[in-house]
Protein backbone atom coordinates (compact mmCIF):
# COMPACT_ATOMS: atom_id res chain seq x y z
CA UNK A 1 0.00 0.00 0.00
CA UNK A 2 2.86 2.38 0.76
CA UNK A 3 4.66 2.03 -2.59
CA UNK A 4 4.07 4.73 -5.26
CA UNK A 5 3.19 2.04 -7.83
CA UNK A 6 0.39 0.70 -5.65
CA UNK A 7 -0.97 4.16 -4.85
CA UNK A 8 -1.17 4.97 -8.57
CA UNK A 9 -3.99 2.40 -8.80
CA UNK A 10 -6.21 4.59 -6.61
CA UNK A 11 -8.13 7.71 -7.57
CA UNK A 12 -6.98 11.14 -6.40
CA UNK A 13 -9.84 11.30 -3.87
CA UNK A 14 -8.91 7.88 -2.46
CA UNK A 15 -5.27 8.91 -2.10
CA UNK A 16 -6.31 12.12 -0.36
CA UNK A 17 -8.51 10.15 2.04
CA UNK A 18 -5.56 7.85 2.72
CA UNK A 19 -3.38 10.86 3.62
CA UNK A 20 -6.10 12.27 5.89
CA UNK A 21 -6.58 8.92 7.65
CA UNK A 22 -2.82 8.49 8.13
CA UNK A 23 -2.46 11.96 9.67
CA UNK A 24 -5.49 11.41 11.88
CA UNK A 25 -4.02 8.15 13.20
CA UNK A 26 -0.80 9.97 14.13
CA UNK A 27 -2.03 13.21 15.72
CA UNK A 28 -5.34 11.87 17.13
CA UNK A 29 -6.97 15.29 17.21
CA UNK A 30 -9.67 16.40 14.77
CA UNK A 31 -8.68 20.07 14.66
CA UNK A 32 -4.95 19.35 14.25
CA UNK A 33 -5.72 16.82 11.52
CA UNK A 34 -7.76 19.41 9.63
CA UNK A 35 -5.00 22.02 10.00
CA UNK A 36 -2.25 19.69 8.75
CA UNK A 37 -4.34 18.38 5.85
CA UNK A 38 -5.29 21.88 4.68
CA UNK A 39 -1.62 22.88 4.85
CA UNK A 40 -0.64 19.88 2.72
CA UNK A 41 -3.24 20.84 0.12
CA UNK A 42 -1.30 24.05 -0.52
CA UNK A 43 1.46 21.93 -2.04
CA UNK A 44 -0.24 18.70 -3.16
CA UNK A 45 -3.42 19.96 -4.79
CA UNK A 46 -2.47 23.26 -6.41
CA UNK A 47 -2.41 23.74 -10.20
CA UNK A 48 -0.22 26.85 -10.41
CA UNK A 49 3.59 26.66 -10.18
CA UNK A 50 5.37 27.32 -6.92
CA UNK A 51 8.93 27.14 -5.68
CA UNK A 52 11.06 25.93 -2.80
CA UNK A 53 14.49 27.09 -1.69
CA UNK A 54 16.98 24.28 -1.10
CA UNK A 55 19.73 26.61 0.03
CA UNK A 56 19.54 30.06 1.65
CA UNK A 57 22.41 32.19 2.94
CA UNK A 58 21.74 35.79 3.92
CA UNK A 59 24.61 37.88 5.31
CA UNK A 60 24.41 41.53 6.16
CA UNK A 61 26.70 43.98 7.86
CA UNK A 62 25.51 47.10 9.68
CA UNK A 63 27.75 50.17 9.90
CA UNK A 64 27.04 53.25 12.00
CA UNK A 65 28.53 55.71 9.49
CA UNK A 66 27.63 56.31 5.87
CA UNK A 67 30.36 55.95 3.25
CA UNK A 68 31.58 59.26 1.87
CA UNK A 69 29.88 58.67 -1.49
CA UNK A 70 26.43 58.83 0.18
CA UNK A 71 26.99 61.88 2.37
CA UNK A 72 26.46 64.37 -0.45
CA UNK A 73 22.92 63.02 -0.95
CA UNK A 74 21.89 63.22 2.70
CA UNK A 75 21.82 66.56 4.49
CA UNK A 76 21.78 64.91 7.92
CA UNK A 77 24.06 61.89 7.48
CA UNK A 78 24.11 61.28 11.24
CA UNK A 79 20.44 60.21 11.01
CA UNK A 80 21.35 57.15 8.94
CA UNK A 81 23.27 53.93 9.24
CA UNK A 82 24.53 51.81 6.37
CA UNK A 83 23.64 48.23 5.47
CA UNK A 84 25.53 45.88 3.16
CA UNK A 85 23.56 42.79 2.15
CA UNK A 86 24.53 39.56 0.41
CA UNK A 87 21.87 36.98 -0.37
CA UNK A 88 22.49 33.67 -2.08
CA UNK A 89 19.87 30.97 -2.52
CA UNK A 90 19.06 27.99 -4.70
CA UNK A 91 15.49 27.91 -5.94
CA UNK A 92 13.65 24.92 -7.39
CA UNK A 93 10.57 25.47 -9.55
CA UNK A 94 7.87 22.86 -9.03
CA UNK A 95 5.35 22.01 -11.75
CA UNK A 96 5.55 23.44 -15.29
CA UNK A 97 5.96 27.17 -15.56
CA UNK A 98 8.28 29.90 -14.41
CA UNK A 99 7.47 32.39 -11.68
CA UNK A 100 10.30 34.90 -11.90
CA UNK A 101 11.87 36.59 -14.89
CA UNK A 102 15.60 37.35 -14.65
CA UNK A 103 17.29 39.63 -17.17
CA UNK A 104 20.37 37.41 -17.39
CA UNK A 105 21.63 34.70 -19.68
CA UNK A 106 20.56 31.32 -18.33
CA UNK A 107 18.39 28.35 -19.24
CA UNK A 108 14.86 29.32 -18.24
CA UNK A 109 13.73 25.73 -18.80
CA UNK A 110 15.92 24.51 -15.95
CA UNK A 111 14.05 23.64 -12.78
CA UNK A 112 16.78 24.84 -10.42
CA UNK A 113 18.54 28.20 -10.31
CA UNK A 114 21.12 29.77 -8.05
CA UNK A 115 20.44 33.44 -7.31
CA UNK A 116 22.97 35.85 -5.80
CA UNK A 117 22.06 39.41 -4.83
CA UNK A 118 24.35 42.11 -3.42
CA UNK A 119 22.74 45.30 -2.14
CA UNK A 120 24.01 48.38 -0.27
CA UNK A 121 21.80 51.14 1.08
CA UNK A 122 21.43 53.76 3.85
CA UNK A 123 18.69 53.24 6.42
CA UNK A 124 17.33 55.56 9.08
CA UNK A 125 18.14 54.87 12.70
CA UNK A 126 15.36 53.18 14.71
CA UNK A 127 14.13 51.32 11.65
CA UNK A 128 13.58 47.60 11.12
CA UNK A 129 15.61 45.23 8.97
CA UNK A 130 13.32 42.38 7.95
CA UNK A 131 14.16 38.95 6.60
CA UNK A 132 11.03 37.18 5.38
CA UNK A 133 10.94 33.63 4.02
CA UNK A 134 7.98 33.40 1.63
CA UNK A 135 8.84 29.96 0.22
CA UNK A 136 9.51 26.66 2.00
CA UNK A 137 13.26 26.87 2.71
CA UNK A 138 15.67 24.17 3.80
CA UNK A 139 18.22 25.01 6.51
CA UNK A 140 18.29 28.82 6.12
CA UNK A 141 21.38 30.57 7.40
CA UNK A 142 21.25 34.23 8.48
CA UNK A 143 24.39 36.03 9.62
CA UNK A 144 24.28 39.60 10.95
CA UNK A 145 27.27 41.64 12.11
CA UNK A 146 27.19 45.14 13.57
CA UNK A 147 29.34 47.64 15.45
CA UNK A 148 28.49 46.84 19.04
CA UNK A 149 30.18 49.96 20.45
CA UNK A 150 27.98 52.33 18.43
CA UNK A 151 24.77 50.37 17.69
CA UNK A 152 21.99 48.53 19.49
CA UNK A 153 20.49 45.67 17.49
CA UNK A 154 17.57 43.67 18.89
CA UNK A 155 16.18 40.59 17.17
CA UNK A 156 12.68 39.11 17.03
CA UNK A 157 12.62 35.68 15.40
CA UNK A 158 9.45 34.14 14.00
CA UNK A 159 10.86 31.04 12.34
CA UNK A 160 8.38 28.18 12.14
CA UNK A 161 8.37 26.30 15.42
CA UNK A 162 10.53 23.24 15.89
CA UNK A 163 13.42 22.12 18.04
CA UNK A 164 15.89 22.89 15.24
CA UNK A 165 14.65 26.48 14.80
CA UNK A 166 14.27 27.27 18.51
CA UNK A 167 16.20 30.12 20.12
CA UNK A 168 18.24 27.62 22.12
CA UNK A 169 19.40 25.58 19.12
CA UNK A 170 19.36 27.87 16.07
CA UNK A 171 20.28 31.33 17.43
CA UNK A 172 23.59 32.65 18.68
CA UNK A 173 24.28 36.27 19.71
CA UNK A 174 27.78 37.29 20.78
CA UNK A 175 30.12 40.28 20.31
CA UNK A 176 28.06 42.10 17.71
CA UNK A 177 27.08 39.02 15.72
CA UNK A 178 23.75 37.24 15.27
CA UNK A 179 24.15 33.77 13.78
CA UNK A 180 20.96 31.89 12.89
CA UNK A 181 21.25 28.40 11.45
CA UNK A 182 18.62 25.63 11.42
CA UNK A 183 20.88 22.82 10.17
CA UNK A 184 18.68 20.41 8.16
CA UNK A 185 15.27 21.68 9.22
CA UNK A 186 12.71 22.97 6.70
CA UNK A 187 11.26 26.39 7.54
CA UNK A 188 7.82 27.22 6.20
CA UNK A 189 6.16 30.52 5.20
CA UNK A 190 5.74 32.98 6.54
CA UNK A 191 8.83 32.87 8.74
CA UNK A 192 11.86 35.03 9.34
CA UNK A 193 13.49 37.48 11.68
CA UNK A 194 13.23 41.20 12.35
CA UNK A 195 16.09 43.36 13.63
CA UNK A 196 15.55 46.77 15.22
CA UNK A 197 18.58 49.01 14.77
CA UNK A 198 19.12 52.04 16.99
CA UNK A 199 22.00 54.38 17.69
CA UNK A 200 23.80 53.82 20.97
CA UNK A 201 23.76 56.96 23.09
CA UNK A 202 27.21 58.39 23.80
Amino acid sequence: MSTPETLELFTEVQRQNFINSTISSIVKDEDVTEMVCDNLKNYLMRDEPYQIRKEYNYDFELNSKLPQMYKKYFEYAENYFYIQEKLRYKVKILFPGFICVFNVGHDIQAKEHVVRIIFHMPRKWDSLVEIILVDPTKAPKIFVSYQEETMNVDMLSFLSKSEESSLKVAHEHLNGIYDISTNNDWVYPISGAVFRVSKKME
